[in-house]
């Protein structure tokens, strides 16, 4: 299956050569009080609204978790749960398109680079007035963002690579950029994360069965500007992990390992990587407790090691969080 696909995408890269090695061209988020196109639709379910919780007072540590396409908040939610019992206010944005009532729904086709970027950057900004010490976790493709955000903001204090998107497993390096372009310019296409299972796969849950290749297009471009820019700029955020599981089939885990070691080149002091072993089979989604398959018994308690240590963070009043 995977020898059709890469023949598949080589002859499509190989037509479309004219085009597919300009630049991309930058990512700039547009301003953090621009709405999201779909705030407030009447097709969410109430289950995949943003999520806060919140102390009512500034506590040391706040956290920004980034969940994955097709997802939804609920996809951190017991894990946000565990970092509020343990004194730490906690922001779960929902990524525009994601969280409907309908599974089958077309609407995240139209999730780009930028708007992720511009949920991302307003939940940050929301996360400064009740947080002292800001610490931002993306998943897979919202790993892309958090890489993004430690890259290019300075007043983040930690920012968390998790299994990020930057290429599928077994995709060349020298393929990504131009895929990137390819997929953008061709109509959308959606793919079942399951061919067999179709759209009973997780069927009950607030999940989408189906991903955009448009989507996912403008997600690898993001990864390619944070590339572009790291190998120019030292990262931003005060410090940074990059995560990856040796067992995880979808992500190459060589291009996560490849940026880490150009950030490390230029800022070595702040920057760490984490890796599941292999024998361990934790999956791409280490953090959704309702996979099946999940190993969040093992990779709960680590990240609650690595993100907030052996100490509890003290909740202290301020004035208008």
């Amino acid at each position: 299956m995977f020898i059709k696909i890469s023949v598949v995408i080589f002859l499509a890269l190989v037509a479309a050569l004219t085009i597919l090695f300009r630049p991309l061209p930058d990512i700039i988020p547009m301003p953090v009080d621009s709405q999201a196109p779909d705030a407030g639709s009447p097709e969410i379910d109430p289950r995949g609204a943003s999520v806060e919780l919140n102390h009512g007072l500034a506590t040391d540590d706040v956290f920004v978790l980034l969940h994955g396409v097709t997802n939804s908040p609920l996809q951190f939610l017991d894990f946000g749960k565990l970092l509020y019992e343990r004194g730490a206010n906690v922001l779960i944005p929902r990524l525009p398109f994601h969280g409907y009532r309908d599974r089958m729904t077309d609407a995240h086709q139209f999730l780009t680079a930028q708007i992720m970027l511009d949920e991302a950057n307003r939940a940050i900004d929301r996360a400064k007035k009740i947080g002292r010490r800001v610490t931002v976790v993306g998943l897979s493709v919202n790993g892309n963002t958090a890489a993004w955000v430690a890259q290019n903001r300075s007043d983040v204090d930690f920012a968390v690579v998790m299994a990020p998107f930057f290429a599928a497993k077994g995709m060349p390096d020298w393929s990504i950029s131009p895929a990137a372009r390819l997929f953008s310019h061709l109509p959308n296409v959606f793919v079942w994360w399951d061919p067999k299972m179709k759209d009973k796969l997780d069927e009950g849950a607030l999940t989408y069965p189906r991903f955009s290749t448009r989507s996912l297009a403008s997600i690898l471009g993001l990864g390619v500007d944070v590339f572009r820019e790291a190998k120019s700029n030292p990262p931003a955020a005060r410090r940074i992990l990059m995560m990856t599981s040796a067992a995880d089939t979808a992500i190459s885990n060589p291009r996560a390992d490849q940026l880490a070691g150009i950030w490390k080149k230029s800022a070595p002091d702040r920057v760490s990587t984490y890796q599941f072993p292999l024998e361990w089979n934790v999956p791409h989604d280490w953090m959704d407790a309702q996979q099946p398959g999940q190993k969040v018994d093992i990779v709960y308690p680590i990240l609650l090691d690595l993100l907030l240590g052996p100490t509890t963070a003290e909740a202290t009043p301020v004035n208008s969080p």
